[in-house]
């Protein structure tokens, strides 16, 4: 899945799964780097495993790198 423009603009794509089979894999589009996090939050909260978001450029952020994620829309 690559991040993609809506309407003009580029969307970052929030993933995370849920760790139970049959549950499935959570997924969201966000049009900035602040919502994406903070959609990010919400499963990482609930115990989700594997959150993750993908990037304007393409690039895939883990939990660990949020922090760097967030600092370069600064």
């Amino acid at each position: 899945m690559l991040a993609v423009k809506a309407g003009g603009k580029m969307v970052f794509v929030v993933r995370a799964d849920s760790g139970f089979p049959g549950e499935g894999t959570f997924l969201a589009d966000k049009v900035t780097r602040f919502a994406a996090l903070e959609t990010a939050l919400g499963p990482i909260e609930q115990d989700m495993t594997g959150v993750t978001i993908m990037g304007d450029d393409g690039r895939v952020y883990t939990y660990s790198e949020f922090p760097a994620f967030l600092k370069e829309d600064t």
